[in-house]
């Protein structure tokens, strides 16, 4: 009655048309947070599900304490599914859903929790969780609450500093951290584990050998707000882009890649999630946002690159604040002779001719008769195909001049007597 008759409703989706025996997707108005919702349909008749997608907010209609059993004085549960954390991405759920692992409480059966199916392949299971917001990871709980003859006999747990990384790029990514090595479960037990690194963190991977079940993952901390204000990445990349005012961040990254919609991207995402913390992060924002940028954005960027083998004097002119850069990656250039660099030259000229936009490799290593074999193979390729390609090579270019902008890294000034990258 109260919530009938009473309370404050704020409209979050106007009146929309339904499709009978269909998925009906909306778009809202508000997001929110939001506690309750009410449906409301004209005139009459059935709804078979409503679906409210979205992010838990820590805190937002939850009880005091709620899923933080084992807490000491001024932590959470920073995995917690009530505190905002949710389990992306596994390797296996064959016997239960991986949410369960981060659910309030201890389980009440050995399905309440998460477990992976037997003989599988050599190697290890793995789930995947997103924190609650960056925080602080000062000890671990794994709990193998009603798993006796099917808990694994092992287990490690990784951390990653990534806001809002994509789950699709986590499972394999190179910059995992293991924080608690081998540890030893035992069945249908709790334990607490040390941690040997304790970040900050925005997600955790367990790692369990060789399958078996897990019921609660634990990461007891404190969330660090503004996506890890206060803590100083020791890295002199990150300090130097975390100095810089906007407007001298925006020339620096505009070094690296030349779209402006993807310049502005990485701004919007550094306003959004906070200082530049980890080169993960870094890196990981700058090819997500150019691989959701469109083929006018890509063919911009590639404006910005001279040919390969041009006239270096008119190229320093032109590409001033790129010249030493360019000339590093094209270093193979320098020992090339004349029948390469004319070859180079009509492949150059017949690649423009077939696609539109000139030939875009990431030169950093290689010679020029590699640099003119890739051309060659490249001159097959459909047109659709060749844009992609060319915008893999752009993104490799961006992810090596963005480990550039460190002024301790900054490049030598390029040869006065070869083209430029």
């Amino acid at each position: 009655e109260e919530l009938r008759d009473r309370a404050v409703w704020t409209r979050i989706l106007d009146e929309a048309p339904l499709r009978r025996g269909s998925h009906n997707l909306q778009g809202i108005q508000n997001s929110g947070p939001w506690s309750h919702h009410r449906l409301n349909i004209y005139p009459d008749g059935g709804v078979a599900r409503l679906r409210v997608y979205g992010d838990p907010v820590p805190g937002a209609g939850v009880p005091a304490g709620a899923g933080q059993g084992g807490a000491q004085a001024g932590e959470i549960d920073l995995a917690a599914l009530v505190n905002g954390g949710r389990a992306v991405a596994c390797s296996d759920m064959f016997f239960s859903p991986m949410n369960n692992l981060i659910m309030p409480g201890r389980s009440a059966y050995m399905g309440g929790g998460w477990e992976t199916r037997r003989s599988r392949p050599p190697g290890e299971d793995w789930i995947i969780v997103a924190l609650c917001g960056a925080g602080r990871v000062d000890r671990l709980t794994l709990d193998t609450g009603h798993f006796k003859g099917n808990y694994p006999d092992r287990a490690s747990v990784d951390g990653l500093y990534w806001p809002g990384a994509p789950p699709t790029r986590l499972a394999g990514h190179p910059d995992w951290k293991e924080i608690a090595p081998a540890i030893k479960l035992r069945a249908d037990r709790e334990i607490d584990v040390a941690v040997a690194d304790p970040g900050p963190w925005t997600h955790l991977r367990l790692r369990i050998l060789p399958d078996g079940g897990v019921a609660r993952l634990r990461a007891w901390g404190r969330r660090m707000d503004g996506g890890g204000a206060g803590w100083i990445a020791d890295d002199a990349l990150l300090r130097h882009l975390n100095g810089l005012p906007e407007e001298e961040a925006r020339a620096a990254l505009g070094r690296c890649c030349g779209s402006l919609r993807w310049v502005e991207g990485m701004l919007e995402s550094a306003r959004r999630a906070g200082p530049w913390q980890s080169r993960t992060r870094l890196l990981g924002e700058a090819e997500r946002i150019w691989w959701h940028l469109d083929a006018t954005d890509w063919l911009e960027a590639f404006s910005h690159h001279p040919r390969i083998g041009a006239d270096a004097a008119l190229l320093r002119a032109k590409f001033a604040a790129t010249a030493a850069w360019s000339g590093a990656e094209q270093a193979g250039m320098a020992a090339a002779d004349g029948e390469v660099i004319a070859r180079l030259a009509k492949g150059n000229a017949d690649y423009e001719a077939r696609f539109g936009f000139l030939f875009i490799v990431c030169a950093t290593g290689l010679t020029a008769a590699e640099m003119l074999r890739r051309l060659l193979e490249r001159l097959d390729n459909e047109p659709a195909t060749e844009l992609r390609i060319a915008a893999g090579e752009q993104a490799k270019i961006t992810a090596l001049r963005l480990a550039k902008l460190a002024p301790a890294l900054a490049p030598a000034p390029a040869p006065a007597d070869r083209g430029d990258a």
